[in-house]
């Protein structure tokens, strides 16, 4: 062959090499665009915290269980696929490494702050959002700022910061050393949960309730709190967030029940009306009102003494069950309190139905009542609990101002910060004493 020739074919084939390799290379990304090994994440976390002495870690979650999904199915590959294509999606976009931690959980690392990690957080989400691969996704960031955090602390904080997000459907959660306190501590009161219950960790703190005309304590409601080695181990939105998703509102209910009724037994005035808490689910229980009367009978506690408050709004309850709970414990003397009234979710069939004997307004219409509108409304809540022949109590009472509205609009018993606080069993019982009476002007 001759050297014209030669150089032509060279030539032509110096022309095709760019396709021809990339027809091979195609689908093999370089290594911020495929998935590594945990072990190569690693190696690149460690080179962040050494180079800035900061890192973000990020675990990903992604849900196939709306998904017909089975091992080898269409749906669970396609699924699986759209993890993956997102997960590297975003490694890209971040310049940073990937790896797959196991089926649907995926792991990296990047150079990002909280403001930064934010927006990344919701795009992903958006991008997974009403996809019919992919039933849900959660994210947990750590943003590790010591030296001495290691990949697999840092790797375990952002796994549970993921966990948290799911659990509080939130989608994704941002945490740092100092902000992941609560984090811990949610996941320590959820595994804990019935073992606090078993072991007598809850008491109740008593709110008084006093009579709108006389200004005199009436009454209290119970108010659950969990007990640390400083008497402020949880928020109670955090422990009854777990109550709920356990499971295990009965037995919390009727423990604090009985914290109740032994209050109720140790006062010499019986006049005094304690309120205790009561969710929907517990009190949609089959025969949860027969052991509350055998429980009040037991403690030797009148149950005219005993305002039941229904809480909550959860649905999936059986109401006739509910109702029919309900009937008998009216007949054997208990009261019910109906909360919340003017939220949105008490139904007026609820009203009618229970016949509660106190109707609590919602704390936001009391809120709202600075305005002439918003006074309407107030003012219009009341006189329609009062229709009902039930006592109309107003919550969350914090001013002078406001106290004059609910009793002006005729609500007959008041509670809140402005009279009195959540105190203690024995400071109540102080109160309560005749010649330690005290009224509000």
């Amino acid at each position: 062959m001759n050297t014209p020739i030669i150089l032509a074919c060279a030539f032509v084939a110096f022309l095709l090499a760019p396709a021809f390799f990339g027809i091979f290379a195609k689908g093999k990304p370089d290594g911020a665009h495929r998935l590594l090994t945990v072990a190569s994440v690693e190696k690149e976390y460690l080179k962040h915290m050494q180079r800035e002495g900061k890192c973000a870690v990020i675990y990903i979650g992604f849900f196939y269980e709306s998904l017909i999904a089975r091992p080898g199915s269409d749906a669970l590959f396609e699924g699986l696929s759209f993890a993956e294509k997102e997960v590297l999606d975003m490694a890209r976009s971040l310049n940073a490494s990937a790896a797959k931690v196991d089926g649907n959980n995926f792991i990296l690392c990047a150079d990002l702050n909280v403001s930064s990690a934010k927006p990344m957080c919701a795009r992903l989400i958006s991008d997974c959002d009403g996809n019919s691969k992919i039933a849900g996704v959660c994210l947990g960031v750590f943003l590790s700022e010591e030296m001495n955090t290691s990949f697999k602390c840092a790797a375990g904080y952002a796994k549970k910061a993921a966990r948290f997000a799911k659990s509080k459907n939130i989608g994704f959660q941002i945490c740092t050393a100092d902000t992941l306190a609560e984090i811990i501590q949610n996941e320590t009161i959820e595994s804990n949960i019935e073992t606090f219950i078993d072991k007598n960790y809850f008491y109740p703190l008593f709110q008084p309730v006093v009579d709108a005309k006389s200004k005199e304590v009436v009454g209290c409601e119970a108010l659950a709190r969990l007990a640390g080695t400083d008497k402020s181990f949880a928020l109670p939105h955090q422990f009854l967030d777990a109550v709920k998703k356990e499971n295990l509102n009965k037995k919390f209910d009727i423990h604090i029940f009985k914290k109740c009724c032994e209050w109720q037994a140790g006062l010499s005035d019986r006049s005094k009306i304690v309120a205790c808490n009561f969710s929907r689910i517990t009190f949609a229980t089959p025969n949860m009102a027969n052991e509350l009367i055998q429980i009040a009978k037991d403690m030797h506690v009148l149950p005219e003494t005993i305002t039941l408050e229904i809480t909550d709004a959860l649905d999936g309850f059986d109401f006739g069950v509910m109702q029919e709970n309900v009937d008998t414990l009216k007949r054997a003397g208990f009261k019910i309190w109906l909360d919340d009234f003017g939220k949105g979710h008490i139904a007026l069939k609820e009203l009618s139905d229970l016949l509660p004997d106190v109707i609590g307004i919602d704390r936001s219409l009391l809120y709202a009542a600075d305005t002439e509108q918003g006074r309407a409304v107030f003012e219009s809540a009341v006189h329609m609990a009062k229709k009902m022949k039930a006592k109309v109590l107003c919550v969350g009472i914090e001013t002078m101002a406001q106290a004059k509205i609910a009793e002006s609009a005729g609500c007959d018993l008041l509670q809140g910060y402005f009279f009195f606080k959540p105190m203690s069993a024995d400071a109540l019982r102080d109160l309560l004493q005749p010649e330690k009476s005290q009224k509000k002007d």
